[in-house]
């Protein structure tokens, strides 16, 4: 199929020759199923045409294609595979989010990387072929995961999707580039998170490295928990906080903790010592005086209180995983993306998440909701779910004989992922492998970083510490996390490696070289 000439950004010029034609030649390309190690009806590609450069992108050959389910009317895979035309004969394959439903396009930045901030190029510009897809499913509504009614597209969302794709894709770049890549990462956030550890602990003779950002791992439990903050909120008596209050928790909680760390910046990066100065108790309103703005009254100290503790599960889940929390609420998590105003209020992120669950994976009921739902009844099912859903194992063996990587990044502020459910993942995980543990997984938590966002936004390029990691054994020293929010854009501090925080030593408060690695 020839390519029509465009701007900038189009489709190339047919004077590209050789590179347009091997590009066109792919169109109606077919993967056999037997070359995807999952049950499928094959892959097969629509179309394919290279893009000239623009701005930070390459010359590319882009390929859009699908992969056919295996069971009739089950929906298919549709895909992007990004061929540069300087291979540097590596890949990355990238996460999804949410309830995914959307195409990942692969051409841009993984997680963790504040376009424009510390020069961090996207895999592409870098020779790094690269790939994503819908996880199974197309919906214009972000929250609709009616898709789950389908067995196969269940089983894709849970996971499947990160083997069919992966498959299909070494299909296509092999017959592009004549090989197959040298070098694949899995890289992706929340959701895309949950299913780099997928890659890790159930495919992990496919991947060389893993990236996992603020990961969804425990797909089950992070509703469970959100279940329980919502019902503190919004149940009989519950406490949820208006703007003034949540502007009051903030001011308190940096007035008790910012200084901790050595900088009063706007900052919590010792999270440990805030624990013990600030707790829902020490705001709440003196008995005698009426309820204001500047204290919390019973139902309200009652909610945090939920929040800042963990929730404990009716049974233990996937991997003897029983708890999950305590949520961020009193070391800077932001309450307004969750707990909203009472009277009038639009549902909630969690309450949109926890009911899309509630009526698809666990009962067929379009009016359920997780807090009338009878989970004791409902046992062997969550419990299936979990099996078949959660990232939580921490068996990396497969991935780790094949010379796999593991790179974890968790925010100390994040409301959707808690901190403490990353840092339990990898506790177990040291657990397992003792001293090894360092040349397996490397874990950073980031002062101030949320779910993408928050008073610290994280760039870094965790992708180049990876393939240098995988490429010469050691992973780089001294990593720097550069703060990519506009207000502080630029200001740097070390990257610490868990167990330690970033304490301010003195110095230029926006450098790196001003804070050391500290233990808490």
């Amino acid at each position: 199929m020839a390519s029509e000439a465009r701007a900038k950004g189009g489709p190339a010029a047919k004077g590209l020759g050789e590179a347009a034609g091997r590009c066109a030649a792919l169109v109606d390309l077919v993967v056999p199923a037997s070359a995807i190690g999952l049950p499928s009806g094959g892959a097969r590609i629509g179309t394919a045409s290279v893009f000239s450069a623009e701005a930070d992108l390459p010359e590319t050959c882009r390929v859009n294609g699908a992969i056919l389910p295996a069971t009739p009317g089950a929906p298919q895979i549709t895909f992007q595979i990004n061929l540069p035309r300087a291979w540097n004969e590596k890949a990355v394959q990238f996460g999804g989010g949410g309830f995914n439903g959307f195409l990942v396009d692969g051409l841009r930045s993984l997680p963790g990387v504040v376009a424009g901030v510390a020069d961090v190029p996207n895999p592409l510009a870098r020779g790094f072929a690269t790939f994503g897809s819908d996880g199974g499913h197309l919906v214009a509504n972000p929250f609709d995961a009616s898709f789950a009614r389908n067995t196969e597209a269940r089983e894709n969302y849970m996971g499947a999707a990160v083997k069919r794709l992966h498959d299909a894709a070494v299909a296509v770049v092999g017959a592009y580039y004549g090989k197959a890549p040298r070098r694949l990462y899995y890289a992706g956030g929340s959701k895309g998170g949950h299913e780099a550890l997928v890659a890790a602990q159930r495919y992990g003779a496919d991947f060389d490295g893993a990236i996992a950002y603020y990961p969804a791992k425990d797909s089950v439990g992070l509703i469970l928990g959100w279940g329980a903050l919502t019902k503190a909120a919004y149940g009989p008596g519950g406490g949820a906080l208006s703007p003034v209050k949540q502007a009051f928790v903030h001011r308190a909680v940096l007035a008790a903790c910012d200084g901790l760390d050595g900088l009063a910046d706007g900052v919590i990066a010792n999270t440990a010592a805030c624990e013990a100065a600030i707790s829902p108790v020490s705001l709440a309103c003196p008995a005698a005086s009426a309820p204001a703005g500047d204290c919390l009254d019973p139902s309200e100290v009652a909610a945090l209180a939920v929040a800042s503790r963990r929730t404990v599960y009716p049974y233990p889940l996937a991997n003897g995983v029983a708890s999950i929390g305590p949520f961020p609420v009193l070391s800077e998590g932001s309450l307004d993306q969750t707990w909203l105003s009472a009277g009038g209020r639009a549902a909630t992120l969690y309450e949109q998440l926890n009911n899309g669950i509630a009526r698809n994976f666990w009962t067929n009921d379009a009016a359920a909701g997780l807090d009338r739902l009878d989970l004791a009844a409902l046992r062997s099912v969550i419990e299936a779910h979990s099996r078949a859903s959660d990232a939580t194992s921490t068996d990396l063996e497969a991935f780790r004989r094949h010379g796999g990587k593991l790179i974890l990044v968790q925010g100390t502020t994040d409301m959707l992922v808690p901190p403490a459910a990353t840092t339990d993942y990898y506790r177990r995980l040291a657990g397992r492998y003792g001293e090894a543990v360092e040349g397996l997984a490397r874990y950073f938590i980031q002062p101030g970083y949320g779910h993408g966002n928050g008073p610290f936004t994280l760039s870094w390029d965790s992708l180049g510490a990876l393939d240098a990691w995988v490429e010469t054994g050691r992973f780089p020293a001294a990593p720097v996390a550069t703060d990519g929010n506009a207000a502080t854009r630029g200001r740097q501090m070390p990257l610490c490696a868990y167990p330690l925080f970033a304490r301010f030593t003195g110095g230029d408060p926006r450098a790196a070289t001003s804070f050391r690695c500290a233990a808490r």
